[in-house]
């Protein structure tokens, strides 16, 4: 899926080529229907600074500086931990003085490394706009959105098609519950998020209460969310009207009057029914590609600090189906709690997902798992991971778990 919105930083000494390439790239922008945020950089702490406070996407980066860092020394400077990025090295130097360097890069950076020539042509600018298309549209969602697409995709039979867009919907929700609900603590609005749930299983109607919610409880808010795109796919100004009205139809027709239950229904209604949503949910999954410059991680370790003000963790990155899930090292000043799953953002910071989202091992399976909320309760979260089977954490004592000391009472009432 080639993303429809991304970000891409242009850095160069030569502000002439800054531009031209800028022009060149809004251009083909417009011509592939694309809104394309584009940064520029004239020196190597330009570059860095660029890096720090934007979500950069792709990276197009000159060789030579006048004084300071080079290029090379930039990539070597440059936090990426999860290959986020793709960076293209522009030089015009001559080829024996940069093959070390390009081999070197190839082999450290593998797929997320170009190299263009300078001076370049159209022709070759238009390559490297595909190809900066090509890397983003393969770059892995969160597993849970994943793991539930990929059955939906591998599904055959009509009732199994449905079920699995039933999981799809009910994945895609939850995550944004949870993005939501971490965000609204994150900038100090959870207690006006007045939501009830009744005294049981969380359903889909509650799920769906819980997004619009928190959706307006961020929207409200002056400060920047930590995922902006999020909260633009539910706004009414993009159809995010449109998109909740379909999950709620979705809902009354489906989820609670017929596989809620173990209804059983002729094939053939079944068949309707996936040819009236399939579309439709596959059209919003595809919407939800900009999850895929979010890392979902977990901590498995943590390393004494290497200055007063920083830690250094050892992480799992949590994208796509295929494990084992690699482990990277990640340096940052924020504190990070062992085995809470976080939402990564490019430049650099975290979203704890507790308590809607863990990983953990299911007793069961003995598997590793994602496991999504089923019922909360004043003592005690439950949760339920797409193996079906349950996750039982009782609530700390005193006022340790300081997210139940904060959700407004109404949260646990019966609807």
């Amino acid at each position: 899926m080639k993303p429809a919105e991304f970000s891409i930083l242009i850095a160069d000494d030569e502000r002439d080529i800054i531009a031209s390439v800028a022009e060149h790239i809004t251009q083909l922008s417009r011509r592939f229907k694309q809104t394309v945020h584009i940064h520029s950089a004239s020196s190597a702490i330009e570059v860095l600074d660029v890096l720090g406070s934007q979500d950069v996407d792709a990276l197009l980066l000159d060789y030579h500086f006048e004084g300071g860092m080079n290029g090379d020394e930039i990539m070597d400077t440059m936090s990426d931990p999860f290959g986020q990025k793709l960076i293209i090295l522009m030089s015009g130097r001559p080829p024996k003085e940069l093959e070390q360097l390009v081999i070197k890069r190839h082999k450290k950076l593998g797929g997320r490394f170009r190299f263009l020539r300078k001076p370049f042509e159209t022709l070759e600018l238009q390559e490297m706009y595909l190809q900066v298309l090509d890397f983003l549209g393969n770059r892995p969602y969160p597993c849970p959105l994943a793991y539930t697409h990929q059955v939906m995709t591998g599904a055959t039979t009509a009732h199994d098609r449905l079920r699995s867009l039933k999981d799809v919907v009910e994945s895609l929700i939850s995550y944004s519950v949870g993005v939501f609900t971490a965000d609204c603590k994150r900038l100090g609005c959870l207690p006006a998020m007045k939501v009830k749930l009744a005294n049981g299983p969380i359903t889909l109607g509650a799920w769906l209460r819980w997004l619009t919610t928190a959706h307006s409880c961020i929207a409200s808010q002056s400060g920047e969310p930590f995922m902006p795109e999020l909260l633009q796919l539910f706004s009414d100004t993009t159809g995010g009207a449109s998109a909740v009205k379909l999950l709620y139809e979705f809902k009354n027709e489906v989820r609670d009057t017929e596989l809620a239950h173990w209804f059983a229904r002729e094939e053939d209604w079944y068949d309707r029914i996936v040819e009236r949503y399939a579309g439709e949910i596959q059209s919003m999954f595809d919407g939800f590609v900009f999850t895929t410059r979010y890392p979902l991680l977990t901590v498995e370790t943590i390393d004494l600090p290497r200055c007063l003000a920083t830690f250094r963790y050892s992480v799992r990155s949590l994208m796509g189906v295929s494990g084992p899930f690699p482990v990277n090292s990640i340096d940052t000043q924020e504190r990070l709690t062992k085995g809470e799953v976080f939402a990564y953002r490019p430049r650099g910071t975290f979203l704890c997902l507790h308590p809607v989202i863990r990983f953990e091992m299911c007793g069961k399976c003995s598997v590793r798992r994602f496991f999504f909320l089923e019922q909360a309760a004043p003592s005690k979260f439950t949760y339920r991971a797409h193996c079906n089977h349950l996750l039982e954490r009782e609530r700390p004592g005193g006022n340790q778990d300081t997210w139940f000391s904060e959700l407004p009472v109404a949260l646990f009432s019966s609807a």
